[in-house]
């Protein structure tokens, strides 16, 4: 099945961290930190499939290299609390194959990043050895100051700060979502993902007559990992940390609770499909209402035009694979 996933943070000074090595963690790039002379060299680092970057048009040639970019942006912010970077981390269907997930990343990243008039560092990563075998997710990581030919090192002069605005962020949730399902559709695929919180969606499947998956989206949302306990989980190569064992059973229950109702709405289709199919031969007479079962699911008197749509069994989100140092 289709997951929705789109998380962002700020990778900044005041955490210690560096968006040279980020992006040299996440690209498998060989890089130098220019404030700590540190080298971060990820050449041998697995599982990255495919790295590109986005940028808005005007954009100086240096930016085109990720090391020169990475490192004029550490020359740039360089009070003790500046913002380097927003990483954006967005799963990618698994019913896209890979060329077809690189092009939507890409193309998303394109028209809303770039047109923006940032930059966007994507690297592609393959699933993790601990995680599900379909998670493959994408890294984003952007700029937060535009570009500006008329200053001498190529940069505007204030940060981008209406690319902070809710409103922005909101719309590149729902932007994410929309483009997922474009290229989903375009792929012949059934699956579909909501940005929106699982209130949001409970509240639609109750409107729907849908009540069981009501009862199914009636439950917590998955509570954020946190940099402290993504390291101490990945050195220990399983959740270990509270936040990381709570997050495992959120995502086991999760999983559960889908396959259980899809297999419920497999069967009622089927249910309600083979009785009303009886009950035409034997009498001639159609319902109007349809079969109680099928109603429960929200499906209607024709209940088989909808066994088509029915998801496969939820997967975790992507795992979080940003490097404790940076």
């Amino acid at each position: 099945m289709a997951i929705y996933h789109l998380s962002a943070s700020i990778i900044g000074r005041s955490d210690g961290r560096s968006a040279v090595a980020a992006s040299a963690y996440r690209a498998g790039a060989d890089m130098t930190d220019p404030d700590t002379g540190t080298r971060h060299d990820y050449t041998r680092k697995r599982g990255v499939r495919a790295t590109f970057m986005e940028l808005p048009e005007g954009a100086p040639d240096w930016a085109t290299d990720r090391p020169s970019l990475w490192n004029a942006v550490h020359a740039k912010e360089t009070r003790k609390n500046s913002r380097l970077s927003r990483e954006i981390r967005v799963a990618l269907p698994a019913e896209l194959d890979a060329e077809a997930q690189a092009r939507l990343v890409r193309t998303w990243a394109r028209d809303h990043l770039a047109a923006a008039g940032i930059v966007a560092d994507i690297a592609i990563h393959e699933p993790s050895r601990e995680g599900d075998d379909r998670n493959t997710h994408a890294h984003i990581m952007t700029t937060l100051r535009r570009f500006d030919g008329a200053t001498v090192d190529g940069w505007a002069k204030g940060a981008a700060r209406d690319l902070n605005d809710k409103a922005f962020l909101e719309n590149l949730r729902a932007s994410w979502e929309t483009a997922q399902n474009a290229a989903l559709e375009a792929a012949g695929s059934t699956a579909r993902v909501d940005h929106r919180t699982l209130a949001a969606q409970h509240e639609d499947a109750l409107a729907a007559g849908d009540d069981l998956l009501a009862a199914v989206l009636n439950r917590p949302p998955e509570p954020h990992l946190g940099v402290s306990a993504q390291a101490i989980d990945r050195r220990a190569g399983r959740p270990v940390s509270n936040r990381g064992r709570a997050l495992a059973e959120v995502r086991e229950t999760r999983t559960r609770l889908m396959t259980a109702y899809d297999t419920a709405r497999r069967a009622a289709v089927f249910i309600a499909t083979t009785t009303a199919g009886l009950v035409d031969r034997v009498s001639g007479a159609r319902s109007e209402t349809g079969h109680p079962i099928a109603r429960m699911f929200g499906l209607g008197r024709h209940a088989a035009t909808v066994a088509d749509t029915v998801p496969e069994p939820s997967r975790p989100s992507p795992d979080d694979d940003t490097p404790s140092p940076s």
